[in-house]
């Protein structure tokens, strides 16, 4: 796959296909996250976003955004991810394309968690689940509530954390 990425890439750079260029390097980017390759995927990811800024396709740049993200996550840096959740949510309030917004609340519910900033975390775990739920996504809105139930248990509300894993398994239950 990255022999034929970068062949596309050739390509697409000779003919002056942006967009061309800009899969090219998302399938790279794709390819390096899947071998768990951070370091090698982040460039391709953050090429890849450039490109399709120019292009002005709200589906691609979102995406790209959310892929330099979810790369940046899991590198750690969670104040670049959190900066580039933040330009993808104002980027898309107006329209997100066949993107689901729902990815970048959860995503920043994550980073949040991870900060031990349980409040901000649950707030946007709710909000993500809410946008699940509005598009008809119940397996993300089954992992919204299971994080919400994890935030309860870390608050020491038991009571209420059960609730929340029950409705997350509801979600997961019923619709696979």
């Amino acid at each position: 796959a990255l022999a034929c990425a970068r062949t596309a890439l050739d390509i697409h750079t000779k003919s002056g296909n942006n967009k061309g260029q800009a899969f090219a390097h998302q399938v790279s980017a794709y390819v390096y996250v899947e071998q768990q390759l951070w370091s090698q995927a982040l460039p391709e990811a953050l090429d890849a976003a450039r490109l399709y800024q120019h292009e002005g396709d709200i589906s691609a740049i979102l995406d790209s955004l959310y892929l330099t993200a979810r790369i940046q996550f899991e590198l750690q840096s969670f104040s670049l991810a959190e900066k580039t959740l933040r330009s993808l949510l104002k980027q898309g309030e107006n329209s997100s394309g066949c993107f689901h917004l729902a990815n970048a609340y959860s995503l920043l519910g994550l980073i949040f968690l991870q900060k031990n900033n349980l409040a901000r975390a649950k707030a946007l775990f709710l909000k993500s689940a809410s946008l699940e739920q509005k598009n008809e996504r119940f397996s993300g809105a089954a992992t919204d509530y299971a994080n919400i139930g994890l935030i309860e248990t870390k608050l020491g509300h038991i009571s209420q954390a059960l609730k929340t894993y029950e409705t997350a398994l509801t979600y997961a239950s019923a619709f696979e």
